[in-house]
């Protein structure tokens, strides 16, 4: 019988702790009744248990993808060590709280963020720690058989240019950047995820973290279906299946919008995703101002960016996207009309209002009818 190839299935990942911690650990493939809020069904159970909280991971595993969600309950400052046996090629989605981390072979100390996404190259049986203050951390994983990746390059050719080892089309993106130095800083950028898939297929030794984009309402609401399906148990993996294929296609699709815009530019567009309905010293949704003063940029100059790219200047696009979220919601959520604009940083039900009847001639309301799950 042939030797079945590690790239031919997905890698798993595990997390250990500490080798004196084993003695006062517990595990379990059920999990306790504390956490039946976190329960998705359908899913495998691995449960860790010890003095410094508990951490769980509720997997299915398919023969071309592992969806991992992961919780830990920290209650007392530790660290942990995740570890896989083959080689790891994964989308890494962070949802509450920031994980720093030591990643084998990566000079710097990484962060896996909250409310961010990024591809991931995890050696196999390599030395990896990451550090955990008392918080309820989430955030899940789907890891990627290499043949799998290979399918999806050769299906969505206009995404070829991301995965393909060397880059063989960047050129038509050049024009995007100014100095050679910053096409040079960008074609690395862009070409960084064909690395760590020749990475996985070479079963190097050294790991890697990919550009994060911002977490998406549209990625959220992803997840929101993966966790929630409740039909025939029978249609679960396919089920998961599009909904994955949904989630690489999407991230896909900004990662080839960003690799078009400058350094500048895409952190500001960055910030503003990140932080829309943040609040300032002020105590109000923050404002151009607080953009530049965060980035220390000069504001005539990224207005002028923002319009060259955007036809928009920065209040404009700062107020759009927020009036997006918030159309997400009106769609997608039963929330009340101020809770949407505070939850989005728009100053109240009036102005959601507003903007509604400009844009479709209709209340919130009929909006929200007739575009219901859209």
């Amino acid at each position: 019988m042939p030797i079945m190839s590690t790239l031919d299935s997905p890698a798993i990942m595990n997390f250990q702790v500490l080798p004196e911690m084993e003695p006062f650990t517990s595990t379990s493939e059920v999990l306790p009744e504390k956490y039946s809020n976190y329960r998705i069904e359908g899913t495998k159970v691995h449960y860790t248990e010890g003095p410094f909280g508990a951490f769980f991971k509720q997997e299915v595993v398919d023969t071309d993808w592992i969806i991992g969600w992961l919780n830990f309950d920290i209650k007392k400052k530790t660290d942990l060590f995740p570890i896989t046996r083959d080689p790891l090629l994964a989308l890494y989605i962070g949802l509450e709280g920031n994980i720093p981390c030591d990643l084998q072979g990566s000079a710097d100390k990484l962060m896996l963020p909250e409310k961010r996404m990024g591809f991931y190259y995890v050696p196999p049986n390599g030395f990896n720690q990451a550090q955990f203050e008392p918080f309820h951390y989430t955030s899940l994983y789907i890891s990627f058989s290499h043949s799998f990746i290979r399918r999806f390059r050769n299906k969505y050719e206009s995404f070829q240019p991301l995965l393909d080892v060397p880059l063989q089309q960047f050129h038509d993106y050049q024009q995007a950047f100014g100095t050679l130095a910053a096409r040079q800083e960008e074609q690395e950028r862009y070409n960084e995820l064909g690395g760590m898939i020749d990475k996985q297929q070479n079963q190097e030794d050294a790991g890697k973290q990919g550009q994060l984009l911002p977490l998406g309402s549209e990625h959220t609401d992803i997840i929101r279906q993966m966790q929630g399906y409740d039909q025939n148990p029978a249609w679960l993996s396919s089920y998961l299946y599009g909904q994955i294929w949904l989630m690489i296609v999407s991230y896909f699709n900004k990662m080839t919008e960003r690799a078009q815009l400058s350094k500048d530019l895409l952190d500001a567009v960055d910030f503003i995703q990140m932080n829309y309905a943040a609040l300032n010293k002020k105590s109000q949704p923050i404002t151009p101002t607080d953009v530049c003063g965060a980035l220390k940029a000069d504001p005539r100059d990224l207005n002028r960016l923002f319009n060259d790219r955007f036809g928009q200047n920065m209040r404009e696009y700062l107020t759009n996207y927020r009036y997006s979220e918030a159309k997400f919601r009106l769609r997608r959520t039963d929330n009340k009309l101020n809770v949407i604009a505070e939850e989005t940083g728009l100053s109240g039900a009036s102005h959601l209002t507003k903007l509604i009847r400009a844009e479709h001639g209709m209340t919130p309301a009929e909006y929200r009818i007739r575009f219901r799950g859209y």
